[in-house]
């Protein structure tokens, strides 16, 4: 839906769709954009991927006590179960605490519709040259899931390189 705000008084002050036509944002300038960096490094071992846990555990295993890497557990209730990857975390009703990858289009399709719900523009994609180069498959997967949620949604991304772990002699064809 949109989203409208207006003071006590009755004054207009914000609405969703101001600046758009059905939510659409505009993708022929960044100007007046609310844009989120979006790593899409978070991985599973049963993705169809890398087919191991990247990011969510330090020891590249399904995430434990002494792996798990992140500081907080993500709010997973919206996440359908063909989504989540088993950990051997449990939740307070015993069920198996499952994390996402986004290696999997539903669930970066997922993220671009609530980058739409919550009036964010769009994505800021940041793709770290040598992971691109190292692992092409992944990477443009994870880059193509979000296009076809931006498509899908109506949002902008832009493709944003984190040149330091790249080969300053071989950079710029990289980048091609």
């Amino acid at each position: 839906g949109i989203a409208t705000i207006t003071s006590a008084t009755g004054l207009y002050i914000w609405s969703s769709a101001a600046a758009t036509d059905d939510l659409i944002a505009d993708s022929t300038t960044l100007e007046r954009k609310i844009m989120a960096g979006y790593q899409g490094w978070f991985y599973s071992d049963s993705d169809g991927g890398l087919n191991r846990w990247q990011h969510w555990s330090d020891a590249r295993t399904i995430p434990d006590k002494d792996t798990i890497t992140i500081d907080m557990w993500p709010d997973m209730r919206e996440y359908d179960a063909d989504e989540l990857a088993d950990t051997d975390f449990k939740y307070r009703d015993g069920s198996t605490a499952g994390l996402y990858s986004a290696y999997t289009t539903k669930t970066i399709e997922r993220h671009c519709r609530w980058l739409q719900e919550y009036d964010i523009d769009g994505l800021f994609v940041q793709r770290f040259i040598g992971d691109a180069l190292a692992w092409p498959h992944i990477r443009d997967q994870v880059l193509n899931n979000v296009r076809s949620g931006s498509e899908k949604y109506g949002r902008v991304f832009v493709n944003m390189y984190d040149i330091g772990n790249g080969d300053q002699r071989t950079l710029v064809d990289d980048i091609k």
